[in-house]
């Protein structure tokens, strides 16, 4: 009997330590296990891992491609810019002075008609340095309607001068009695001078116009050598006929 209890007694002894070998082995089962069935929290990222270049050194606060210091980047040169070449303008070629086509008053003043011709007078002439024969050109004149009718009018040619010969001529009236009055109406810009009393009869257009600025201007004994006294006109001749008639000097 002892030798059965002491059997027994062996046995339970094995036993016992099987099962304190069981009791530290389940702990440790245990912990792996739900270490492997731990889930990531709500909200929470998982980051990518980082994967470290041997030997490469990280240097805080410089992005990825930052240009390392000492490295060349090869220069790229800027397009170059043509400038267009600078081309002056043409030079204004100025027309001469001539005659304007048809009805109408483009000089301003009374006084503003220049010389249109070769005989130095404002408009196209008078007829002083040579003679214009019966029929008066086309052109612009400066003269006195001495009578008219419902197709012609009578006309007496004035001479405009201005300049040197216009001074001259001054001089000369103011060596005359009418010395007092030489510089009354006109000056040395415009001086009219009606030299003799000759008429000619000039037809009339059927579209004439006449314009009128102004009081009318006469030739008085200032400006008078032979010739009427009466108010001046510029008479614009288009075609043999008379377009236009300007009264008046302002």
């Amino acid at each position: 009997m002892r030798r059965a209890g002491s059997t027994l007694a062996v046995m339970r002894t094995i036993a016992y330590g099987v099962l304190a070998a069981l009791a530290l082995t389940v702990p440790a089962c245990t912990s792996k296990a739900n270490r492997q069935e731990l889930q990531p929290l709500p909200g929470v990222t998982t980051l990518a891992p980082v994967t470290t270049v041997p030997g490469a050194t990280t240097v805080p606060g410089v992005a990825i491609g930052t240009t390392i210091p000492g490295a060349t980047v090869p220069a790229t040169a800027a397009p170059a810019t043509t400038i267009a070449p600078v081309t002056a303008p043409p030079a204004t070629t100025v027309p001469p002075a001539t005659a304007p086509p048809g009805p109408g008053w483009p000089f301003g003043d009374f006084r503003d008609v220049p010389q249109l011709d070769s005989e130095s007078v404002q408009g196209s002439g008078c007829g002083a340095a040579v003679s214009l024969g019966e029929t008066i050109p086309d052109g612009w004149w400066l003269g006195i309607v001495i009578d008219s009718t419902a197709t012609t009018y009578q006309y007496d040619l004035v001479c405009a001068y201005h300049g040197a010969e216009a001074a001259s001529l001054i001089t000369e009236c103011q060596a005359s009695p009418a010395a007092a009055t030489c510089l009354d109406y006109f000056d040395q810009d415009f001086w009219p001078m009606n030299r003799n009393s000759r008429t000619r009869t000039v037809p009339l257009s059927a579209d004439l116009e006449v314009g009128s600025n102004g009081e009318l201007c006469a030739v008085g004994t200032e400006t008078r050598a032979g010739g009427i006294t009466g108010g001046l006109n510029w008479l614009h001749i288009v075609g043999g006929k008379a377009v236009y008639l300007r009264q008046g000097c302002g």
